[in-house]
This record gives C-alpha cells, sequence and structure tokens, in this order.
C-alpha cells in the first residue's frame, strides 16, 4: 500500500491519461479541500473515480498542469536510485548517437524526468529545474547526476 495521497482524475477527463499523457490538467481532478491543500511538488498517487491506476507523479494545485507522471507504477519509490536510472537510460542513448560529450543529457519529459532540464559540456552540467516537483526532488536527481558522472 502507497503512503502518497491520492489524486483522483474525472471519470470524463480519464481518456487522455489512458492513451499515454503524461501530464493531468488542474480542471481533470477532483479538487477537493485535501488535495488543494497539498504543498507544491507532493508526490501522488494518480488514480482513476473508476479504480483505474495511472502511476506516481508530482503534484502542484497552483498549477494548470497539476500532476505530472514520473512512472506509471502506484507507489513507486521516488529517489535518487530512480534518477540514476533515469540518467544513465539518457547518458547511454547520446553517447551511441553523439560523438562528443556535448549534449542535452535530460530532456524534460522525454527522459521520464518532467520539468528537469540538463545539458553537458563535458565535466561542466547545467541543469533547470522548471516545476516545484522537481525542486522538491533535487537532492534525488542531483546525487545521482554527480554519483553517474562526478563532474
Amino acid at each position: 500500500m502507497s503512503a502518497y495521497p491520492k489524486l483522483r482524475v474525472l471519470h470524463k477527463q480519464a481518456a487522455r491519461l489512458k492513451g499515454g499523457s503524461p501530464w493531468v490538467y488542474s480542471n481533470e481532478v477532483v479538487m477537493d479541500k485535501g488535495v488543494k491543500a497539498l504543498p507544491a511538488g507532493t508526490l501522488v498517487d494518480v488514480v482513476g473515480e473508476q479504480g483505474s491506476e495511472f502511476g506516481t507523479a508530482y503534484f502542484n494545485p497552483h498549477s494548470l498542469i497539476a500532476a505530472r507522471l514520473l512512472t506509471g507504477k502506484l507507489g513507486a519509490r521516488i529517489d535518487s536510485a530512480f534518477f540514476a536510472d533515469r540518467i544513465q537510460s539518457a547518458r547511454n542513448l547520446r553517447d551511441r548517437l553523439i560523438n562528443a560529450p556535448y549534449y542535452r543529457l535530460l530532456h524534460a519529459d522525454a527522459d521520464g524526468c518532467p520539468g528537469l532540464i540538463v545539458d553537458r559540456f563535458d565535466d561542466v552540467f547545467v541543469a533547470q529545474s522548471g516545476t516545484a516537483g522537481m525542486d522538491a526532488l533535487e537532492k534525488h536527481w542531483l546525487s545521482a547526476l554527480i554519483e553517474e558522472f562526478r563532474p
């Protein structure tokens, strides 16, 4: 059983998520008092009103994009190991395609890290977090980045 709060998607709004969209808009969720009180960046389990399970996301009650899915698994542990896996996958792909270590290492949703951009310039890295969720998870993704590259 997950310790994360549940974010319920309205039944009529669940089609986009079922189709694979990683975003949940604020008008697609049950915005009760408890959900509105969650701090920006809180990890949540995204579920449908009729029992559908969409995964673990981070939530911001003050944003049009209220939740951004991190994984399709409910109650997923989002820690340094989670980000190490995402960073390693992104690195492996770039290293296969690009001959020099100068590239965009993480491109947000495309690499499973919504709201996070990381550019690599050999042993120098520039990171930009564009969401409260990634700000809240900074210690984890920064630790994983340092462990993988030793910049």
